[in-house]
């Protein structure tokens, strides 16, 4: 799983947040025009602002979703697209 993965699957809020900041909206969704061009800038961005401590941690929860799989609400968010 790539950081990139995880980074969509585990914090999709965020990840629209900072799409409509990009996209010059108050907020963005999948209907939002322009989103999925934007979603690999947002996901580096949401990144790139992180410290050490919280890429540290970040790793730390992907190391943990290797292991045991995307929590419960990833899953069931995943079923329904």
């Amino acid at each position: 799983m790539s950081r990139r993965e995880y980074l969509w699957n585990a914090r999709p809020d965020e990840v629209f947040q900072e799409i409509a900041k990009l996209l010059g909206c108050a907020e963005a969704n999948t209907y939002t025009p322009g989103w999925f061009e934007k979603r690999g800038t947002a996901i580096a961005n949401i990144y790139s602002r992180m410290n050490e401590v919280e890429k540290k941690n970040l790793e730390i929860e992907m190391d943990g979703a290797r292991q045991k799989g995307y929590s419960q609400d990833v899953q069931r968010r995943c079923v329904q697209l």
